[in-house]
């Protein structure tokens, strides 16, 4: 058995108080920002789920109106199980066999003028 060990090198400098002061300012900016981002994003998020049921309750899962379209996005993905992978001793047919496929969660996917 190997023992690994990490070290880090820290280096210890001297800013002058304007730049120290600058890059404080910049960096409450920044953390301010992320902040409000957060905020945005969960309201954008609790927006989202109430406009997505409101096109559930009209029966479709699409919807064009108001210079917007609204969509229902299921998707899934696929892992390979390694365990039945080795197991039936990897063949092209045997690795198919062993993809297991899951649906993800669904999203709903809004774009109008002003999203990127």
């Amino acid at each position: 058995m190997k023992l690994t060990t990490t070290t880090e090198q820290r280096t210890e400098v001297q800013l002058s108080p304007e730049v120290g002061a600058h890059l404080a300012a910049q960096l409450d900016t920044y953390h301010e920002l992320c902040f409000q981002r957060k905020v945005l994003d969960a309201q954008i998020e609790t927006e989202k789920e109430a406009i997505g049921a409101t096109v559930l309750a009209t029966g479709y899962e699409k919807l064009g109106i108001a210079k917007s379209i609204v969509t229902l996005v299921r998707g899934v993905t696929s892992k390979l199980d390694m365990a039945k992978l080795f197991a039936q001793g990897v063949t092209g047919a045997q690795v198919e066999a062993a993809t297991v496929t899951k649906p993800k969660k669904p999203y709903w996917k809004i774009s109008g003028e002003g999203d990127e």
